[in-house]
């Protein structure tokens, strides 16, 4: 779900933007993240209760995050995409807390409706199977990863309309 989300993303801001008429290359990066607990799909929390219910949810349990990354070369449309799953486990998270955070409002923008860096919930982190940028919705190695396979495909998709016979020899395999 969140890479056709991040992919329709992509879509709408190429048509909005022109992006396919650029005169130099680009990448356009777009994102979208869901959290898993236990068997239920949470987005951004509708309201101020709904965020209350969630992050109470999570004392001494884990969370997952899915994040999906797109990246779309432009003009040429070429897109590569990926998902990156990390765990957040937490302590007791104490109502006193759960009521600061959820006060604040700013985890009515995230997904699950928490954030890591929170300087309330940080503390009650108990560990994350990921590098932060993961929980926080971008993955740094994964764009980086996606990045250099656009950037390597579309440099090749360039090469084989210069060097067909060249480039027929050559077997490539992504990860």
């Amino acid at each position: 779900m969140p890479i056709l989300i991040a992919k329709a993303k992509a879509s709408v801001l190429i048509k909005r933007h022109d992006l396919y008429d650029l005169k130099e290359p680009a990448l356009l990066i777009t994102a979208d993240q869901i959290v898993l607990y236990r068997t239920n799909v949470r987005e951004k929390p509708e309201n101020l209760s709904e965020a209350t219910e969630f992050l109470s949810s999570y004392s001494n349990d884990a969370v997952s995050t899915v994040s999906a990354i797109v990246v779309t070369h432009l003009p040429s449309g070429v897109q590569e995409s990926g998902v990156d799953i990390a765990t957040v486990y937490w302590k007791n998270i104490p109502d006193e807390v759960v009521v600061r955070v959820v006060e604040r409002g700013e985890v009515l923008q995230s997904a699950g409706g928490f954030k890591v860096e929170d300087p309330d919930l940080n503390p009650l982190v108990k560990g994350i199977d990921r590098p932060v940028d993961s929980v926080m919705g971008f993955p740094v190695d994964l764009v980086k990863k996606l990045m250099l396979a656009v950037t390597h495909t579309t440099s090749t998709a360039t090469d084989s309309a210069v060097h067909s016979e060249a480039q027929s020899e050559c077997k490539y395999s992504h990860k």
